[in-house]
């Protein structure tokens, strides 16, 4: 006399969903959208995590989520199109799945923008200047050591490399790399 209904035959295929009842047919809702991947049965779209992206639909696992390559990160949860974004001049990552990028190191400066590696973008301050903050992107981060001091070393990070000129030497000017020695007759 009546059909017995045992329950849903069913699910909504993998790259697909549904949000609604009552479907008739394998097409759900429709695809997944770009930035989301839907498994097997699911209602709502799952957003792609931070470090990937997703330009096309109907991802069907988290697998299908591009990572962002070395040089760039994505800190957003279901990024799609715009991809990852480049890390800034003054920062690198070095990692796939970047959410976010590192500051350059002290004792230089990083002036390449999608830097992969601090060795790729990093350039020491010069001799006779240092560098004691992160993130630095150009050769104006790097402070000359004060007159009457001298600082030999590339890539210095802090103002303790600055060194008095010893008696019978000297620096005139800010961000010697040595002291120069005087002449015959002078101190």
């Amino acid at each position: 006399d009546g059909i017995e209904f045992t329950g849903c035959l069913y699910s909504c295929p993998a790259g697909t969903y549904g949000n609604a009842t009552d479907f008739t047919n394998a097409e759900c809702s429709g695809l997944c959208f770009p930035g989301h991947y839907c498994p097997a049965g699911t209602a709502t779209p799952t957003p792609c995590p931070v470090g990937t992206y997703l330009p096309v639909t109907g991802g069907g696992s988290e697998t299908s989520c591009l990572p962002c390559i070395p040089g760039t990160y994505s800190d957003a949860l279901g990024s799609s199109a715009d991809g990852c974004a480049p890390c800034a001049a003054g920062s690198f990552s070095s990692t796939l799945r970047a959410a976010s990028c590192d500051p350059c190191p002290v004792g230089g400066y990083c002036e390449s923008e999608g830097a992969a590696s601090a060795s790729m973008a990093f350039t020491p301050c010069p001799a006779g200047t240092y560098n004691e903050q992160t993130g630095a992107s150009d050769d104006a981060s790097c402070v000359p050591c004060p007159v009457g001091t001298a600082n030999p070393v590339p890539g210095s990070a802090s103002a303790s490399v600055c060194i008095d000129c010893l008696p019978g030497s000297y620096a005139s000017a800010t961000g010697a790399g040595i002291c120069t020695l005087c002449e015959a007759g002078e101190w």
